[in-house]
């Protein structure tokens, strides 16, 4: 009589894959507490796990936010944005005296009002290598000054200023001394201060 060994093996393997999380150790003496896993469940992921684990989320509303990446001490990042081409997205624009929502890779198109100076502020990256391009498209008169959260630059400056129709800056995230940061790609037009 047979004995389908490889069979069982692969049923018992399955019911155990199916049941538990899965850690990625790279050498046998790696503690689990340190190595990467990869994990399921509801809603966004809010534990710590080791850098480099990944979450999917199994209810996720759309496939931007279906599965993270552990970025360590508690934060994730989205995946898609980490892999997705560079502004292939369309972040819309807050309006004046808002944030400049920046979840994902995308660009920004700008539209201002006639009157006095408009304002937003720009959040830290969620990932490194995540791209936004902002542009002034319809230029109706006020300057738009956004507040980036950290330095773009060597010179150290923090704001941007779109003033007339065309005014497009590209930014990359990027770390510098551990934490996330923009750093300038492309500006033609803006003024940096």
């Amino acid at each position: 009589m047979a004995i389908d060994r490889a069979g069982k093996v692969y049923w018992n393997l399955g019911k155990a894959l199916a049941a538990t999380a899965l850690a990625v150790k790279p050498t046998a003496r790696t503690r689990l507490n340190v190595a990467p896993t990869i994990t399921s469940g509801a809603g966004a992921p809010t534990t710590t796990e080791p850098v480099g684990s990944l979450w999917m989320r199994t209810n996720a509303p759309n496939s931007d936010s279906a599965i993270y990446v552990s970025e360590g001490s508690g934060t994730w990042a989205p995946l898609v944005s980490l892999l997705l081409a560079p502004n292939n997205h369309v972040i819309p624009d807050p309006g004046t005296g808002a944030a400049i929502a920046v979840t994902h890779s995308g660009v920004c198109a700008i539209t201002t009002a006639g009157g006095g100076g408009e304002t937003n502020t720009l959040p830290i990256p969620v990932a490194v290598g995540q791209q936004v391009t902002i542009t002034l498209d319809t230029d109706g008169g006020a300057d738009r000054v956004i507040t980036v959260a950290a330095a773009i630059n060597q010179a150290g400056n923090t704001q941007i200023t779109l003033a007339a129709a065309g005014d497009t800056i590209s930014l990359i995230g990027t770390t510098i001394a551990g934490g996330r940061v923009w750093r300038v790609l492309q500006n033609d037009g803006p003024v940096l201060a």
